[in-house]
């Protein structure tokens, strides 16, 4: 009996461990895959914090304007207020179209007693030195960007501006004549479609088109400014123009960038991972 009860025993027992060693390999694996799914995401949440901190990191090196933008519009791109900031730099040069300066020709005729000859050849002198000095424009373009090239023509055409605006005779007139079309027309206005071509790839005849609204506002201008001179006089009219093209050319620089990687983007605005 004392040899059944002690072979019954050890029975037992070996039962009980022959249980517990296989619950342990049933658990083994079980634990195994935890911490290999415990490693996996680790390593996810390191991959996600590295990439959320390279994104922090871009966004600060992004201009203030295109930071201000991104917060206040996330789920718009960039491209948007950049073209807004082509078109009212656009509009800017409106006093070199020849629409426009075709307005004071009978003023200079009567100001100066000079004929339709003497008019004509101011004409023509201004356009023949805006076809000769676009060609170094656009070279100065390609090399310093068309917002430093829109920097140095702004004084230069406030001051053409203020030749006509205290213009005592015809040679600041023509001085007048040439830096609106030169600078106007020629530059500032070469370097606002010069941007769009260069932010826009796919989206680029969209977004030329919505320059077609620039030359119809220039007219709507034209026909406003002459009111204005027939009120007031051509010199009050053109010193109100002058602050007008200013403030405007003003809020495009603040806008322009001279290509979508200044900004952080790519072409047509695509944010990357986009």
């Amino acid at each position: 009996r004392i040899e059944t009860t002690l072979i019954g025993i050890m029975t037992s027992s070996g039962r009980e461990a022959a249980l517990m060693a296989h619950r342990k390999l049933q658990e083994e694996p079980e634990d195994s895959d935890i911490a290999a799914n415990n490693g996996q995401s680790e390593g996810d949440i390191e991959a996600n914090h590295r990439a959320s901190s390279t994104h922090s990191l871009r966004e600060e090196r992004l201009p203030w304007n295109v930071r201000a933008f991104n917060k206040l519009f996330p789920n718009h791109t960039y491209a948007i207020p950049l073209l807004f900031g082509c078109i009212i730099t656009s509009m800017a040069a409106t006093p070199g179209q020849s629409f426009f300066l075709g307005l004071y020709t009978e003023r200079m005729m009567k100001e100066f007693s000079i004929s339709n000859t003497q008019a004509a050849g101011l004409f023509s002198v201004a356009f023949v030195s805006s076809a000769i000095i676009v060609q170094f424009v656009g070279r100065f373009i390609d090399r310093f960007g068309a917002t430093r090239v829109i920097q140095v023509s702004l004084p230069l055409f406030m001051l053409g501006l203020c030749c006509l605006v205290t213009a005592s005779n015809l040679w600041m007139v023509q001085y007048g004549y040439i830096s609106n079309r030169v600078l106007g027309v020629e530059t500032i206005d070469l370097c606002s479609r010069v941007t769009i071509n260069k932010w826009f790839s796919k989206k680029r005849g969209r977004a030329m088109s919505l320059l077609g609204f620039v030359l119809g506002g220039q007219i709507l201008c034209s026909g406003l400014f002459n009111t204005l001179m027939v009120e007031y006089g051509w010199r009050q009219a053109t010193t109100l123009v002058a602050l007008t093209s200013c403030i405007e050319i003003l809020v495009g620089l603040a806008i322009i960038h001279n290509v979508p990687e200044d900004a952080g983007l790519g072409p047509d605005g695509v944010r990357p991972g986009q």
